[in-house]
């Protein structure tokens, strides 16, 4: 193998990852500074919230997007509140949470607004997947959540999880 062209490709990539977490970062300290997050529990669900949080810039949202695992239009379709959050991946979820700046009951209470949205209110109700169980998303969140938790450095800066 020529060392010269790995580099050449896996630079490049290694350059868009640190970027599109960067991003992530720049979210998290935004969200602390400025203390958005403590008043997260007076939006609708975690959709509206991220909506109100997350850059308008097309270029930030995708960076974000890439950096939890989502499709772009995915994101897109979560802040308008056309995709269910029983559809979304709970580590993208958990993942754009914690950078969110969220603790757990805070998301899990925004989380469980979505759903019951979802299930009841929305125009796309008659739609909803009928297997997604409410209460196994919110398990399934938990979980993805705590593993979240355990790959936080800075609960070491803190000694909190």
């Amino acid at each position: 193998m020529n060392r010269k062209s790995d580099e050449e490709r896996i630079y490049p990539r290694l350059e868009r990852l640190l970027t599109d977490l960067d991003e992530l970062l720049r979210l998290r300290r935004r969200l602390t500074t400025d203390a958005v997050a403590g008043g997260a529990g007076k939006y609708a669900g975690f959709s509206t919230f991220i909506d109100a949080v997350l850059p308008t810039d097309g270029e930030a949202e995708g960076r974000i997007a890439r950096a939890i695992r989502m499709h772009e239009s995915a994101l897109r379709q979560f802040r308008r509140r056309e995709l269910d959050p029983a559809n979304v991946p709970p580590d993208s979820l958990t993942t754009l949470g914690r950078c969110a700046a969220l603790d757990w009951s805070t998301f899990d209470a925004l989380v469980a607004r979505d759903l019951t949205w979802f299930a009841e209110e929305s125009p796309l109700a008659m739609l909803r997947d009928n297997t997604a169980d409410p209460a196994e998303v919110r398990r399934s969140l938990r979980v993805a959540w705590e593993r979240d938790a355990l790959d936080d450095p800075t609960r070491l800066e803190t000694g909190n999880e």
